[in-house]
Parts: C-alpha cells; structure tokens; sequence
C-alpha cells in the first residue's frame, strides 16, 4: 500500500495540530509541515503577557508542559513529522497535486507532491491606510516578532506614553501588560464603547468604568487620521478627530482578515474566508482548511461566522487530522465565545449579542443581573455582573455577558452549553449545578439571572436599565428609592437629589413616605430586595414603580 502522503501549510495552531494528530491515526504517512517564519506551534494569545512580565521567556510560548521546546527537531524526532521552517508556499498545482514552495534564504524552489493538503494560512492584522502608519514605534502583535520587537523599542527608547488603537481583546491585554513598563496609556476607539464586538452597550459602560479607575484614558467615537512622527521618523502622538494624542508608541489592533490569497489562485471557494464543509473539506475534497483562514457555523443562527481564536483552531486542527486519514468527524459549529482579564476584573461572552439578534428577527428580551461569585460570608466573595439575552417567543436563551471582578469562566463556560444546546430562561435556572460556599451561592448568580428573565417575560416585574434611569436622577417627576442600609449607603452613594431612603427592612411600615403620582425607581445593591420592593409597590397602587436593573453596585455614574 503506497504512503500517504500530507501537506500542512502553516505552522503556529491548526498545522501542527492536524499534522500530529494525522501521524496519530496513521502512523505510516508521510507529514511534511510548511511555514514561512522561524517559529512554530506558539501561543499568540500569550504575547501580551510575554512583553508585561508574567511570561519569562518567549520560547515559554512554544514549550510543551514538560518543558521541551517545539522546533524543527522536536517536530521531526518526537512527531515524526517533517517541517520547513522559513519556506514560504507560492502555488497549490491542484491538476498535478503539488505545493510550489520557495526557500525564503536561497530563493530555491521546491515542488512538494501531496495526497491531501491542508491550509492553515491564518489571518493577516488589519493596517489602516493613512500617514505615518510605516513609523518607528508602530507595531501590531500577532507573532513572537513582533512581541520581542515591542519589547526592544522600550527598552533602547523612552516611552512615556502608549497609545492603543482598537479596544478589542488584544488592545486591552496589550495595554494592561504595557502599563508594567510604567508608561501611561490611552485607547482610541473609532466605535462608540470599550470592547463592541464583544459587549452590549450597558455592559461596555460598565467595564469602561472600571478601567478609567484604573488610570486608563478612553477615547471612544474617536478616529485616528494621521500618526505623527517626529525628525527622526519615530511615532511622538497621533491625530484624532477629537484632537492630538501624545505618545511614543503605537498599538495598532483594529482586527484581523484572513490569508486567502493561495486558496483564491488555487481556485478554491472564498467568501471572505476560505469556504469548509462540517468536515472541515474546501471545495477540493482533497483539501481542507482551518483555523483563522476559515469562517465557522454559529449554532444559534446556523450562518457562517467569522470568530478566530486559539480555541477554535486547535478543534479545527485535530478534526483534519482525523479526517485526513479516512475518518468522518464533522465540526459542529460555535457560539461566538471569548473572554479576557484585565487588571483585576474578567470579561466574557457567548452566544449572540441583543442587537445581532434583532438583526436576524428575533424578538428579544433581555435582563442584566448582579450577584456574588460566592456567598457573601466566604472569604474572597465578589461581585459579577451578567446580561441574558433570549427570544421572547420560545424563552430559549440566545446570548450572555459577564463583567466584574469575580469568578466568571465557569460560569460562561455553563451558559456556552446552554446556548449549544438551545435550553431556555428556565432550563437555565433549574440546571442541576454544583454548590458548596468556596465555589458559589446556593442560588448562583446564573439561576438568579434565569428567574429574573421568567419574571420578566410573565410580566411580573418592570425594570429600567442604567442608561435610561441615569438622565432621571434630578428629575421632578422621578423618585429614586433606595432601600439600602444606611451603611451600605455611604459606601455607595446613588448621585442626585430626588433620593427616598427607606431601608428594606422597614418599607412595609412607612410606605405611605412614598408618593404615588410619580415614577419610582427602586434601587439596593444588586436589584434583589429592590425587585421585591417594586412588586409589593405594583400590588398596592404604584403603577409607575420600576427596578432599576442589576443594583447600584455597578452603577456607572457613581
């Protein structure tokens, strides 16, 4: 029986996944590994952590657990699998099945003749067009040069200043981690929020608080024209639509498009990303692709949709290696998923996002609820905040977010399942959890959030959200009661001076203090006891009561 024979293009993820797991199911095939730069099998999403410290050494990103460097001879002794470091691949001969491939040193060509073939050609950063973009002290980060090159500029210049353009996930690791080289920093953002493609608007205030508080400038709504360089042609600030911005560093991360360009010569159907099958099979059966080159099917909507990550690749990587070797595994799709750390609290998401479901017709529903990671005696508690977003029509919960400082990756982690598998608002707060007080509160944050959205949609509770409730705060027709302690009041004061304090534990007793001709807005620290105190307001004759949704805790104008 003749060999198989394979042929990886890329090198960082999906390429060597789907080339050690291909040697797995068939040991006697021929693997040769093709990538254009020096380095292989890395983790990028450690980079921002490479240059602010908590990752030692960038040959830690290409480390086994056990300590062995990923390199040419790891990959060819312990994988049995041929790679060609610094080989750049020109042309897939399909007619011929042949990879055309160009020794970046030499300039040899090579042709390299395969059975099956796999694209992991990876997505390129986006570069605005505009001037001085080419400067020195610009930079992108996608790979380990650009993580050593970022490094070296603030070692051998003075940095006083760091500018972020883009307030994604990877501009706001980057400006966490860059803070530890003691520059100030500031995020340009042309979008009207802090993460937009990961974070609903009352969300995205939220979170934009919290980093204001920790030194953070935030410009959003706010375009970059030009990067302004100095004699020297190195970066001194930037010229946005809102003014100059100094800064003698340049973070560029608007996004990233993928490498289609081999695929489009090859013939190949492309559609913004190289098209797959659930097989991960382009429209040559005898190629497959995966990882940022490729788009994936979203779960919820059953459309394709373009969502790279680390993650995803390597399930991409390991499904082609089985696949090419005879083996039938489909890939079943996504839910949109990402999460982050900065400073000290946590950002996630799954699923859709309440305007992207409105975009496709759902008739959405939507609560924002905030609740401890812990109960509240348990030394380490602390606060999370979380969206859920769902159809109103079949309850099914189509969307989450959460923020805040305590324990989240769990927690998302349970409602990527959810929405996966299309359980509803009550699935979700009925779910069989586990509990005990060092991991959660007998009635998790997600069950809360859950009834919350039941009640919602019976119609048994009337909500206002920070947005809207924000403009009412001196409002002559508005009232906010607060039911809070006194104690827990001067902690966290709600601005503005139409405020009725009546603690919660004596509001049956002087309800009569409340004025029945205007609007209510009952607020405490999360919107429990506030829930309860509009329901009781509704039954008695206060057809204007609201709550204001998810507490004072992550108030934003405070």
């Amino acid at each position: 029986m003749e060999e198989l024979k394979i042929v990886v293009i890329g090198g960082v993820a999906v390429g060597p996944k789907a080339a050690a797991r291909a040697k797995r199911c068939n040991s006697n095939a021929k693997v040769t590994l093709i990538e254009r730069g020096t380095y292989l099998s890395y983790g990028a999403c450690g980079l921002p952590y490479y240059i602010g410290g908590a990752v030692g050494e960038m040959e830690d990103l290409m480390t086994t657990a056990y300590g062995t460097l990923r390199d040419q001879k790891y990959f060819s002794e312990v994988k049995d699998i041929n790679v060609m470091p610094g080989h750049e691949a020109t042309k897939i001969d399909r007619a011929n099945k042949k990879v055309i491939v160009k020794e970046l040193a030499t300039g040899e060509v090579k042709e390299i003749p395969y059975d099956k073939l796999v694209l992991a050609t990876g997505a390129k950063p986006v570069t605005p067009k505009m001037p001085g973009v080419e400067g020195k002290g610009v930079f992108k980060l996608t790979t380990p040069q650009d993580g050593l090159a970022i490094k070296d500029y603030c070692l051998k210049n003075d940095v006083d200043n760091v500018i972020v353009m883009g307030a994604g996930l990877i501009g706001l690791e980057f400006a966490e981690n860059i803070v530890n080289w003691g520059p100030s920093v500031t995020i340009v953002e042309m979008q009207d929020r802090v993460l937009p493609g990961l974070l609903d608007k009352e969300m995205s205030i939220s979170f934009r608080k919290y980093l204001e508080s920790e030194d953070m400038v935030i410009h959003t709504d706010a375009k970059i024209n030009e990067v302004v360089l100095d004699e020297e042609g190195k970066v001194k600030g930037v010229e946005t639509e809102k003014g100059f911005v100094e800064g003698q560093l340049l973070l560029v991360s608007i996004g990233v498009r993928p490498n289609l360009e081999l695929a489009e010569e090859a013939g190949l159907e492309v559609d913004r990303s190289i098209i797959v099958n659930e097989y991960m099979q382009t429209s040559d059966p005898d190629i497959y692709a995966g990882g940022d080159c490729v788009a994936s099917v979203n779960r919820v909507t059953g459309q394709n949709a373009y969502v790279p990550l680390g993650s995803t690749a390597n399930k991409h990587g390991r499904i082609i290696g089985t696949n090419i070797t005879g083996g039938k595994e489909k890939f079943p799709g996504i839910v949109g998923t990402g999460i982050a750390k900065v400073f000290d609290w946590s950002v996630a998401r799954t699923g859709l996002s309440q305007p992207q479901a409105e975009s496709l017709g759902y008739d959405t529903i939507s609560v924002v609820v905030a609740g401890h990671d812990k109960p509240f005696f348990y030394p380490g508690s602390s606060n999370v905040l979380i969206k859920l977003i769902a159809d109103k029509n079949t309850r099914k919960v189509l969307g989450a977010q959460l923020i805040g400082p305590g324990d989240i990756n769990g927690r998302i982690n349970q409602l990527v399942v959810a929405i996966s598998l299309g359980c509803t608002a009550s699935e979700v707060a009925n779910f069989d959890y586990a509990y005990a007080p060092p991991f959660s509160e007998a009635v998790d944050v997600i069950i809360h959030a859950g009834n919350v959205l039941n009640n919602l949609i019976d119609g048994t509770m009337n909500k206002i959200s920070f947005e809207e409730a924000e403009p009412k705060l001196n409002a002559e027709g508005t009232v906010f009661l607060d039911v809070r302690t006194e104690l827990e009041r001067q902690r966290l004061p709600v601005p503005g001076e139409n405020i009725i304090h009546i603690p919660f534990d004596n509001f049956r007793d002087r309800m009569n203090e409340i004025p029945k001709d205007k609007e209510i807005i009952c607020c405490c620290d999360t919107g429990t006891r506030a829930n309860e105190v509009q329901m009781v307001l509704k039954r008695n004759g206060y057809n204007d009561a609201k709550l204001l949704e998810a507490g004072v805790w992550f108030w934003p104008w405070n």
